[in-house]
């Protein structure tokens, strides 16, 4: 793994693209150039389609549209679909904490955005119950938390935690699909599942992650 550090305007994003440009005058097909939101991933498409490039849209891809591709089953389950389940959830549960306000759409959609932000940090139900502060309503939230996991996983569904942490296994086993160059630019905050997901693919291709010397804290550093 190959890790640019540098300000904002240092070059790093110029660095990356020229590399990605000599790939595909190359012909490789196998490499990817990663974007933190599907927005840049087309911006980056366009770029290079109007300097002649043709390939594979798929060559440009956010991280979480890599894994996916990698993933298989089970799917990751929608903000809407655990919006659904945390009311279900919230309901079977029947929390005293809860009781007044669970009937309430606002409520259950605030509680399942809370849950699908610990999630995408790496955090789940069962992290959260070993470092969980006492509090008055910590009980609960804890409750709803370890419920909406079991329903989704009846469904056959999973949160991103769960999802990034087993392709991030499978990574390890069985390598990458042949993908040998990756990079991966743009990228500011990395949770521990982006991170896991990245150091297994630093195992098995020639990776090549920038970020901004703000960005990278001691701890990053260290994961990776």
């Amino acid at each position: 793994m190959r890790l640019i550090t540098g300000p904002a305007g240092s070059g790093k994003t110029s660095l990356v693209l020229e590399e990605f440009r000599h790939s595909l005058r190359s012909g490789r097909l196998n490499v990817r150039l990663l974007a933190p939101t599907a927005t840049l991933a087309h911006h980056l498409q366009n770029r290079f389609a109007r300097e002649g490039f043709v390939f594979p849209a798929r060559l440009i891809d956010t991280l979480s549209g890599f894994v996916d591709g990698l993933a298989g089953d089970p799917a990751q389950a929608a903000s809407s679909v655990v919006t659904l389940v945390v009311e279900q959830a919230a309901r079977r549960v029947n929390r005293p904490e809860f009781e007044s306000v669970a009937h309430l759409p606002g409520f259950c959609s605030s509680l399942s955005r809370t849950i699908e932000e610990f999630s995408s940090a790496g955090c789940d139900s069962g992290r959260l119950a070993s470092c969980l502060p006492p509090g008055p309503l910590s009980a609960a939230f804890l409750a709803v938390y370890q419920e909406v996991e079991r329903e989704l996983a009846r469904r056959g569904l999973e949160l991103r935690a769960a999802r990034m942490e087993r392709v991030a296994e499978c990574i390890e086993r069985e390598g990458a699909g042949g993908i040998e160059s990756i990079w991966l630019d743009g990228f500011h905050a990395l949770p521990d599942p982006d991170l896991r997901v990245i150091a297994a693919l630093g195992r098995h291709s020639e990776l090549t992650l920038t970020l901004g010397d703000a960005d990278l804290t001691a701890e990053t550093r260290a994961r990776l």
